[in-house]
């Protein structure tokens, strides 16, 4: 037996039997499945921000450069 916290609840591990272990598992891949929705738009939001953080970027980067370059060779 070993001891292992919850949710700052201490809870005590038992050995199950492989009926009880195959239900839980059954329940919980269930449950599992009506988390992912949620899962998928926290990934999109995860998504959008990271794009969002490297347009930012990209414009910080061209205003850096925007007046630095200078007239090619061919083009004088």
């Amino acid at each position: 037996m070993m001891l292992y916290q919850r949710r700052r609840k201490t809870v005590l591990l038992r050995k199950r039997k492989k009926g009880q272990q195959r239900r839980r598992r059954k329940r919980r891949q269930q449950k599992r499945k009506r988390k992912r929705p949620q899962k998928k738009r926290k990934r999109q939001r995860q998504k959008r921000k990271r794009k969002r953080l490297q347009r930012k970027k990209k414009k910080q980067q061209k205003i850096q450069t925007k007046g630095k370059t200078t007239k090619m060779e061919h083009t004088k």
